[in-house]
This record gives structure tokens, C-alpha cells and sequence, in this order.
């Protein structure tokens, strides 16, 4: 295996996703943090799947894609972060470094991201060619010129989107050993995360990669996984041609002997209505040490953020010959702003006590349903699940999708007279809201820094 890097960056050349380059900037300098990208290259085996078993169907295929590293200069906590970064725009979207990039800066953990897609690649080459020329992800194989993107099922024609499961472990084998010295020291703990197509590919690796590797002796190199708004979907090993959208398979959970918390929104339940006949397949809560699983649904919160502000600048992202996105403002009604990011990073805080300390994390009960739905407070937000301050002491309607497919959910504000109606005083909706936040951080559903960000939100509200 080889690690090629730090890929310079200066007025000429940067790389995508730059935190310079996003749609408010965050100085990383100032949290003793540096902001790197590399080059691994290896070979990989392709799999498949055979009478309901992995097995190998092509072999050492050579790779190159790139890593985006995000890391303390010095004080290092014994943690680092390895996500598989979204493919669902046609670039690399870092879902889990928007979410719980607070809790990482704060805390001194490490941050890696993997490019784990094919059509991701080809948008890097189209951002800036002569900087990713060199990254391969072919099956080895000739095919007609010229190969692009087949948007129907994004999947470029003579590449193999199988090499992915191997790159994660390669991936896992360079943080853990600290190969090169690119990390600047060795973590203890690492915890492979995903959100939407990247959560399905997390269900995947979980459930067919991870005791495969177990199974063949080959060393398993995470310390937990962290699945969030992937519907309980899994994907096809290897590339199919004309295979369905993102190649999603139906739910398939097998034991395993690691941590693994699964997150759904209530979002999710229409999003993936659309993306397999099944839909939404919720996880299970276990604590035999065989398959040690924590699942949690939140109620009233939108599949992403899109108002996030780290999402890269328009005029990057049309570099990569992706269209626009559309930024908050730009819709004709107000996006849901529940702060799903504050349970994500008490959530990753209750895996790594999970993995170090045996403490196992709190159960909560799924979102209430019957034959007409979901069940909802005098507000319409549902019953059940994490339900967040902003929730369970509202100053908002809340809607978690605003339709079938769709990953934004909107909110209306309630009018003063509303506001003085359920709680007469500020003063006595703050009391109700820190209430809240404290009982949450007890029970393992916040954290403190982020149960202060809630309070100091709420201070905002004006009556």
C-alpha cells in the first residue's frame, strides 16, 4: 500500500471540499487543527454474492483515490472519524463532517474522509484534472470510449464500484497503524460513519464485509460503526450494469461483534419509500456480545441539512460539471432546523463508551405509529423517538418531509400570541427548554457543549 501526500495546495490547485472554500469558511488554524488531502493506492478484490455468501469474483485490482484529513496539530484525543463521504450529488458531500465537525474540533479527535464512488472521482477530475488525473478506479477491463456517467443509475461504464470495500479497510489499516506518519499519531478507537447512500453502504460493509473478514482471518480494523438516514438499505457488492439507482438492496442484518448504532429520521420513513419496494427497515437494540446493536429513529427531523454551512461554494461545485445546489432562501417556505448534529454527536460519544468502557448506550423506543400513521402531539410533531428540546418545548410546526422522496422538511414559526399562550413568559420557556436539555444530557441524548448551543438558540426566540 502506498500514501501518497500531502497533495499541495496553493493559488493554482486546491482540493474539493476545502474548508476555505465553503459556503462560510471555517478556520481550522484557529482549533490547532490542519487540513490535508492524499493519494492511496493499493489493489483490491471485487465481490460478489453467492447463494447468500461473499465471495471473491475478481482479484487485485489496482486503485487510487483520495483521502481528505482533517487533524488535531498536537493533543490528540485517542479517537479518529472515518467516513465514507456521499455520493447521492455526484461529488464527495461530507454528510457526518457537517454534523458533528463541533464536537470533532472540540474534542481534538481526527477526521478522514474517503472518496468511495466512481462518479465522485470523475467529478474531481472535472473540478481540476491535472490535480486528480492519476485516481483509477477501473475493473480492469476495455470498453468504448468515451465512458461517463449513466445518470439513470449514476454508474460509469468499465469501472468497478466493488473496489470500495477494500479501500475502507486499506482505509482503517493506514489510521490504525498511523502508516507513513500521515495522522501525526496512532488513535486508539476507530469508527466508521455514513449518512444516506454512504449509511447504505455502512449497512453493507457491516452486514456481508465485516465477518468476511472475520471469517477469512483477516484483521477487523473499526472499533464501531455509525449508520445515519440510510433507511436499514444495503447495496450490491460489486458493479451491476443497468442495475437499479445506487444499486440498493433490501435490508440484510447479520450478528457482529462491535458497536453499532443505526440512526433514522423521521424523514427517512418517505424517502425511502422511493428507493426500494420494502422501505424504511428499522435495526434492533441488542447487548449480547455477538451482535452488540443500538437503533434510534428522531422524531419531526429532515433527512440533511441544507442549510448547512460547510456545504462547498456553488462555483465549486459547478467545477465538478454538477449542477448548483439550492441553498436555504432560495425555497418558498422555511427549512425544518431541528439540530439533528446534537444527538449525532452524543450518539458518537455513547459508541466510543461503548467500545472502550462496555457502557452500554440508552434505549429508546422507536416513533409511535398505528394503522393511520404516525402518532403526534397537539402540535403534529410525532410521539416517540429522540425527540429534540426543539420539539418536545416547540416554538415551531415542525414537518419532517415535505413529501414522498423528498430530504428537506419546513417549519412555521408560531406567532407571539401563540408563543404567550403556551408558556405566558420567556422566562418560562426557558425554564421548560433547559429543563429539557438538562434531563437530555443525563440520559446520554446530548452533550453538554451542545445542550449549551440548544440553550443559547433558545435565548434567540423572541416573544
Amino acid at each position: 500500500m502506498k500514501i501518497i501526500g500531502p497533495i499541495e495546495s496553493n493559488d493554482k490547485s486546491h482540493m474539493f471540499s476545502a474548508n476555505k472554500f465553503v459556503r462560510k469558511p471555517l478556520d481550522l488554524e484557529k482549533y490547532g487543527f490542519v487540513e490535508e488531502e492524499y493519494f492511496i493506492e493499493n489493489t483490491a478484490n471485487v465481490y460478489d454474492l453467492v447463494d447468500g455468501k461473499v465471495v471473491v469474483y475478481k482479484k487485485d485490482l489496482a486503485y487510487r483515490t483520495r483521502i481528505i484529513v482533517r487533524r488535531p496539530k498536537k493533543d490528540f484525543s485517542n479517537r479518529c472519524y472515518v467516513d465514507i463521504m456521499n455520493a447521492s450529488n455526484g461529488y464527495d458531500i461530507e454528510d457526518l463532517w457537517r454534523r458533528y465537525y463541533q464536537n470533532v474540533l472540540e474534542n481534538k479527535h481526527t477526521y478522514v474522509g474517503i472518496t468511495t464512488k466512481p462518479i465522485n472521482v470523475q467529478s474531481l477530475k472535472n473540478f481540476d484534472f491535472d490535480r486528480y488525473k492519476s485516481l483509477n478506479w477501473s475493473n480492469g477491463e476495455v470498453v468504448n470510449m468515451p465512458s461517463v456517467n449513466n445518470p439513470d443509475i449514476d454508474q460509469i461504464e468499465g469501472c468497478e464500484e466493488g473496489l470500495v470495500w477494500d479501500i475502507i479497510r486499506d482505509v482503517g489499516l493506514i489510521c490504525k497503524e498511523n502508516l507513513d506518519g500521515f495522522l501525526g499519531h496512532k488513535p486508539e478507537y476507530i469508527y466508521l460513519s455514513g449518512q444516506s447512500q454512504s449509511g447504505i453502504y455502512i449497512n453493507t460493509y457491516i452486514n456481508y464485509m465485516h465477518n468476511f473478514y472475520k471469517e477469512n482471518n483477516i484483521k477487523n480494523l473499526y472499533d464501531g460503526y455509525f449508520s445515519l438516514a440510510s433507511g436499514g438499505l444495503t447495496r450490491a457488492l460489486r458493479q451491476i450494469p443497468n442495475d437499479k439507482m445506487m444499486s440498493v438492496r433490501a435490508n440484510k442484518e447479520d450478528k457482529i461483534d462491535v458497536p453499532v448504532i443505526t440512526v433514522n429520521t423521521e424523514c427517512d420513513y418517505n424517502l425511502f419509500l422511493v428507493m426500494d419496494d420494502t422501505g424504511l427497515a428499522k435495526s434492533s437494540n441488542s447487548d449480547d456480545p455477538n451482535n452488540l446493536r443500538r437503533y434510534y429513529e428522531i422524531s419531526s427531523a429532515a433527512h440533511t441539512d441544507a442549510a448547512s454551512p460547510l456545504v462547498p461554494e456553488n462555483s465549486e461545485i459547478e467545477k465538478t460539471k454538477n449542477p448548483r445546489r439550492k441553498l436555504d432562501g432560495e425555497y418558498d417556505f422555511t427549512l425544518n432546523n431541528i439540530p439533528v448534529e446534537y444527538h449525532v454527536n452524543a450518539l458518537f460519544d455513547r459508541m466510543h463508551e461503548w467500545a472502550s468502557e462496555k457502557k452500554t448506550p440508552p434505549i429508546v423506543e422507536d416513533l409511535k405509529r398505528d394503522k393511520n400513521g404516525f402518532k403526534r402531539d397537539e402540535f403534529g410533531h410525532a410521539l416517540g423517538g429522540i425527540r429534540s428540546p426543539f420539539i418536545e418545548v416547540p416554538v415551531a410546526y415542525y414537518k419532517a418531509s415535505v413529501g414522498v422522496g423528498e430530504t428537506n422538511g419546513q417549519m412555521e414559526y408560531f406567532s407571539k400570541e401563540k408563543l404567550k399562550e403556551i408558556y405566558e413568559t420567556k422566562e418560562n420557556y426557558l425554564d421548560k427548554f433547559k429543563s429539557c436539555v438538562e434531563n437530555q444530557i443525563k440520559t446520554g441524548l446530548l452533550t453538554k457543549e451542545d445542550g449549551n448551543r440548544a440553550i443559547n438558540r433558545a435565548r434567540e426566540i423572541e416573544f
